[in-house]
């Protein structure tokens, strides 16, 4: 199997999507990127991120695999898990307070939270085009919304939803936020 080959594979295996990143660690030049962008057989997406022609642009993993070290939240977290059918028109990425990044995208909103707070309740998750992203819990989301807007009709709408299938996604008591929200403060 030639290099061409390889890559093609391995961009139908990621969703139609590929990273140089990626074709790096698999020992494939980066060279043959720049060869399939001219010859028409990938699309470049932006710097480092390439697919195939006949595959649907997946903002949130570009995002996912541009900011690594951040997760979805707010209300991209609760579209990812079906609580809302209403497309995100701009991405909230959390990120612990000490990361900073130096260029902002404008479909993103940033969020900033402690260490302690922010690596609670990551959890690995499809994106609506089946690739694998970084993205809050249900409940880590709730609670971010219910912080930043406690009083407009689709937080409260979410939180009866919640309510009314959270033994469906709760199998292990005690709950990891009521431990969280009961230790003492110093």
């Amino acid at each position: 199997m030639d290099y061409t080959e390889k890559l093609l594979k391995m961009a139908t295996n990621n969703g139609g999507t590929v990273t140089s990143s990626q074709i790096t660690s698999a020992g494939i030049p980066r060279t043959y990127l720049s060869l399939m962008e001219q010859n028409g057989t990938l699309a470049r997406i932006k710097r480092a991120f390439y697919m195939l022609p006949d595959t649907f642009e997946n903002e949130m993993y570009v995002l996912d695999c541009s900011y690594p070290k951040g997760a979805f939240s707010y209300g991209a977290a609760l579209y990812v898990h079906g609580m809302t059918d209403k497309t995100p028109g701009v991405y909230e990425i959390s990120f612990s307070q000490k990361y900073h990044f130096r260029k902002n995208e404008n479909n993103l909103k940033t969020r900033y939270l402690t260490k302690d707070v922010f690596e609670f309740g990551i959890e690995n998750k499809k994106s609506p085009c089946q690739n694998n992203i970084r993205v809050y819990d249900i409940e880590h989301a709730l609670c971010n919304l219910s912080r930043q807007q406690p009083q407009q009709s689709d937080t409260k709408k979410f939180y009866l939803h919640w309510i009314s299938i959270r033994h469906l996604y709760v199998e292990v008591y005690p709950n990891p936020w009521y431990t969280y929200s009961k230790q003492s403060v110093p």
